[in-house]
C-alpha cells in the first residue's frame, strides 16, 4: 500500500477531489450502516485516504478498518484485536495514529514506511493538504498507536511495465480478495479489463 500511497505525493486540490470521488462511488457502499458519510472537499481526508489506497489494493471492510474518521478506524481495529501501542510490533503497511497532544484523541492517521534506528517514517494524505511524508522519533509523544493491516503483497505477478495500481489489484484478484464473475467486474469497475488482461498473460 506505501508504494501505492507513494504515486500520489504531492498531489494538488484536483488529485485530493479524485480520491474523495474513488471513495463516495466505491468505498462508501461498504461503510457501517450507521457510519455512511459522503466525503465534502472541506472534509479532514486523512483516513479516506487510507480507505481509498487499502480499496485499490484490494483489501475488503473484513480485512481493512474502512472509514473517513480516525477514531472509528481504531474502534474497529480495537475489536478487531489489531490495534496496538508497541513502536517496534509495527511494520510497513501497518497505520500509524496520532495524538497532537490538546486532547485525549486520535487526531491523524498515516501509512507506516519503516521503522529503524530510533526513527518512525510514515507516509500520509491531508498532510498540509496533500501527501507527504514525515518521520520522527520512536518515543514522540504524538505517536498514539498503530492498526495491524497484515497486508503483504506477492512478486508473483510478470515484471511489466505496468500501471502500479493495476498490478496491486491483479495481485488482490489472485489472492481471492475481489471475488468471481461479476462480483470482480463490480469491484474492479473501469480497471476491470487490464487488471484481467495483466493476469492472463
Amino acid at each position: 500500500m506505501i508504494e501505492l500511497a507513494a504515486k500520489y505525493l504531492g498531489i494538488g486540490y484536483n488529485g485530493k477531489m479524485e480520491l474523495i470521488e474513488y471513495y463516495n462511488a466505491k468505498c462508501y457502499p461498504f461503510i457501517a450502516s450507521n457510519r455512511k458519510y459522503k466525503m465534502k472537499p472541506s472534509d479532514n481526508w486523512c483516513a479516506m485516504f487510507t480507505t481509498v489506497i487499502a480499496h485499490m489494493v484490494g483489501l475488503s471492510a473484513d480485512e481493512f478498518p474502512y472509514e473517513v474518521s480516525v477514531w472509528y478506524q481504531c474502534e474497529i481495529a480495537k475489536k478487531r484485536g489489531l490495534y496496538f501501542t508497541d513502536v517496534n510490533m509495527a511494520k510497513p503497511n501497518d497505520l500509524i495514529i496520532y495524538n497532537w497532544g490538546k486532547t485525549n484523541r486520535y487526531n491523524h492517521v498515516g501509512f507506516v514506511v519503516s521503522v529503524g534506528n530510533g526513527m518512525v517514517r510514515a507516509i500520509e494524505g491531508n498532510k498540509s493538504n496533500t501527501v507527504a511524508y514525515r518521520s520522527l522519533r520512536a518515543d514522540n509523544k504524538m505517536i498514539r498507536g498503530f492498526i495491524s493491516t497484515n497486508y503483504n503483497p506477492v512478486d508473483e505477478l510478470p515484471v511489466v511495465d505496468v500501471d502500479l495500481r493495476i498490478a496491486l489489484l491483479a495481485v488482490a484478484v489472485l489472492k481471492g480478495r475481489l471475488g468471481d464473475g461479476s462480483e470482480r467486474r463490480e469491484k474492479l469497475g473501469r480497471d476491470y479489463q487490464a487488471v484481467q488482461d495483466l493476469i492472463n498473460m
